[in-house]
């Protein structure tokens, strides 16, 4: 019996559906997200501020990258934060531990503001039971106090400005 053919994914999907995607994240209004940008000709790559609305990392913003392979939405994209952060979810190099990314777990579907409304979710919410550092995770759940202090501190040292949020005003007709 012959091998069935693994089908490619077609290249031009994904820039039609990225623009989709952009504008869907420009008009959410979802105030967590600030100053979303895509890359000058790169829609495969975008930037975006992370500001949490709970403690510890309610005090500063958090710069994310998006980087989409050209076979999306067929497979995940790599989320990481360029700005440092103390999580028990986000490792030391900024990469993201989060199921909905996991190649496993993703189907074409999701759509990016469900991806970036669950990690904002986790930013507020860290799932220390399963986390990618060890230490934060155990802190978090054995001695919270000190993890809330160390995180405060290293949030105020580490993350950017917030930004003032802007609502998304259609362009009149």
């Amino acid at each position: 019996m012959p091998k069935k053919k693994k089908k490619e994914p077609n290249p031009i999907f994904a820039p039609k559906r990225l623009e989709l995607e952009v504008q869907e994240v420009t008009e959410s209004n979802f105030a967590a997200l600030r100053n979303f940008k895509q890359e000058l000709n790169n829609l495969l790559r975008w930037t975006v501020l992370i500001a949490p609305d709970s403690p510890p990392y309610d005090e500063g913003a958090f710069l994310l990258e998006v980087n989409f392979k050209p076979d999306y939405p067929f497979m995940p994209p790599r989320l990481h934060f360029v700005t440092k952060v103390y999580h028990p979810n986000v490792q030391e190099n900024g990469l993201i531990c989060m199921p909905i990314l996991f190649v496993e777990n993703w189907k074409p579907t999701t759509r990016m503001t469900q991806v970036l409304q669950v990690l904002v979710a986790l930013m507020n919410d860290p799932i220390a039971e399963m986390p990618i550092r060890a230490d934060l995770g155990k802190m978090f759940l054995m001695d919270h106090d000190k993890y809330m202090r160390l995180a405060t501190d290293f949030t105020k040292q580490t993350a950017l400005p917030r930004p003032p949020f802007k609502k998304y005003k259609p362009p009149k007709k």
